[in-house]
């Protein structure tokens, strides 16, 4: 027994010192992390300072940019609308030139197609008629024989 109590007492003591230096470095990390945030304070304080007046300035150049820029592009705004209006007008008498150009065109054959359809419509109305013509003949050709049937018909009823 006496072997284990000095090996308890060897190790318990490493055991003690352990946690003694432990404790010693968990101080020192601590004082170290305070007087660096202590010192780097400034430091940050400025930069933020300086992102702050940065942004500042950067959204003042950026007015100023897009002020110019409209300032630029007024005049070529007004341009474009002048022109949109010359293009608009060209664009019609083009149009109307085609308009014509296709009228012309298509006089001829319009005018034949009128041609046809008077044409067709006599030959139809020849036909028509001549067929009238024939089913009336038809109709009083046999009507005769069937008056005549039919008297033949009542006087052998008599």
């Amino acid at each position: 027994m006496g072997f284990g109590t000095f090996i308890k007492k060897l190790f318990g003591s490493g055991k003690q010192s352990a946690e003694g230096l432990t404790d010693k470095a968990d101080t020192i990390a601590e004082d170290i992390y305070a007087k660096a945030k202590e010192s780097v304070a400034p430091m940050i304080e400025k930069a933020e300072s300086y992102a702050e007046v940065a942004r500042e300035k950067a959204s003042n150049a950026i007015a100023d940019v897009i002020d110019s820029a409209k300032e630029s592009v007024a005049p070529i705004i007004g341009n474009a609308e002048v022109y949109a209006d010359i293009a608009k007008e060209k664009a019609s008498n083009a149009l109307a030139d085609v308009i014509d150009s296709a009228k012309e065109s298509a006089a001829p054959i319009i005018e034949k197609a009128e041609n046809f359809a008077n044409e067709a419509k006599e030959k139809i109305s020849d036909t028509f008629i001549s067929s009238k013509e024939k089913v009336n003949d038809f109709i009083h050709k046999e009507s005769k024989p069937i008056a005549e049937n039919k008297n033949r018909i009542e006087e052998d009823a008599d």
